[in-house]
């Protein structure tokens, strides 16, 4: 079921109830109404214990309660953006580096973040450069001032064997593989860590991946449902020796759709 069926399935048992409510109250008026053969008299009988019921503008709930068609539509485009934003979030919270590696859709919005906050480097040889030859990697990541030089300062020991490596070629033919491979460790680190957590809850990102801000919608659905409150809460005044009560399920519908507004 969705908050637009139930409404409208709130709406048919209203209007069912109204009916029954009607027939019960005039039942029990029965006295009154007939007191008198005369026409004009019961004619002003009726009138005077349909007013005091609230029941004098006419025999549907419509004459009473103002709904807009227009109310429906607007809980489909609210429910309709809240499942659109769930699946992109729960895509974007549960992503990590394998995940998005393996997701074209969430690789493509990785990289472009990456390219944003200068890491581009890391993404990059993490992905395809960690297969170049130990002087290549050199060359282009480890030495200083190195076109795409990546940070290992923290890491002593890493840092050390490739300042050691650099400075000789022997060193560096019998220990580059190891060293590539451990530069792609330290790089993978950082993108496990602070890079994916980072990209996970960057609003640009959740934007980019369909996640809507839902401000408007909620205050258009919210507000109408204030309004049609405040209809029945003001008739319910005069309807309250009515039973059944029609106008509960209106009150138990509306509440469901305020507190899917609050929870989303």
């Amino acid at each position: 079921m969705s908050l637009h069926t139930d409404w409208a399935a709130a709406k048919k048992e209203a209007f069912k109830l109204f009916k029954e409510a009607q027939k019960n109250w005039l039942k029990k008026q029965d006295a009154k109404i007939n007191v008198t053969k005369d026409p004009k008299a019961r004619k002003k009988a009726l009138d005077a214990v349909l007013d005091e019921a609230g029941l004098d503008k006419g025999e549907s709930l419509d004459d009473y309660l103002k709904f807009a068609d227009g109310f429906g539509k607007s809980l489909d485009e609210l429910e309709k953006a809240v499942l659109k934003n769930q699946k992109a979030a729960a895509t974007l919270t549960g992503a990590t580096l394998d995940g998005i590696l393996a997701d074209k859709n969430l690789l493509r919005h990785f990289l472009a973040y990456c390219q944003r906050i200068g890491s581009t480097r890391d993404i990059t040889y993490y992905m395809a450069d960690y297969k170049k030859s130990p002087q290549a990697t050199w060359d282009t990541y480890v030495n200083h001032g190195a076109p795409h030089q990546i940070d290992i300062s923290e890491d002593h020991n890493l840092f050390d064997n490739w300042m050691a490596a650099g400075a000789d070629a022997q060193l560096l033919a019998a220990q580059g593989k190891s060293l590539c491979d451990r530069l792609r460790v330290h790089v993978e680190n950082d993108l496990k860590g602070e890079i994916v957590r980072k990209f996970k809850i960057d609003p640009n990102v959740k934007v980019q991946m369909g996640i809507t801000d839902l401000t408007a919608l909620k205050k258009d659905v919210r507000d109408t449902a204030e309004k049609y409150k405040g209809q029945i809460e003001q008739a319910v005044a005069k309807w309250k020796k009515l039973q059944p009560q029609f106008w509960t399920p209106l009150h138990e519908s509306l509440e469901a759709i305020d507190q899917y507004v609050k929870a989303n």
